[in-house]
């Protein structure tokens, strides 16, 4: 009985052994993917590195260009200051040239009020013309008839 007891437990350890043989068989792959993934991991990681040592000079040379660019607003900020007062002086001549536009405006108005009246004298004049030359005709065929008479 106890040789049966003792066998039962050699092959209850043989099967727990074979299950694990067969679970460690199944991880496998696993850790096969676990270690390629460790490896790409590590790629990126190098990548990420040389990555952020190609950064450095160009954050210098970024640097650098904005310490140039400085002067640069600086002496735009000046030439603005300066430009204010020909601004100023150009603001202040517009506004003296609005009396000289009012009064040329005005000048246009009463021009064209004038060629509207020169337009009706020469409709009048035209109209005038017209009657006349009806009257010159009528006095044709008059001193024509009077001198057939």
């Amino acid at each position: 009985m106890l040789f049966d007891t003792l066998s039962s437990l050699i092959d209850a350890f043989d099967s727990v052994f074979v299950a694990l043989s067969s679970l460690i068989d199944a991880l496998n792959p696993v850790f096969v993917a676990l270690s390629s993934l460790i490896d790409a991991l590590d790629s990126v990681f190098v990548a990420l590195s040389s990555l952020i040592d190609a950064l450095v000079p160009l954050f210098d040379a970024l640097s650098s260009l904005i310490d140039a660019l400085v002067p640069l607003f600086d002496a735009l900020s000046s030439l603005i200051d300066a430009l204010d007062p020909l601004f100023d002086a150009l603001s202040t001549l517009i506004d003296a040239l609005n009396p000289l536009f009012d009064a040329l405006s005005s000048l246009i108005d009463a021009l064209d009020t004038l060629f509207d009246a020169l337009s009706s004298l020469i409709d009048a004049l035209d109209t005038l013309f017209d009657a006349l030359s009806t009257l010159i005709d009528a006095l044709d065929t008059l001193f024509d008839a009077l001198s057939n008479i």
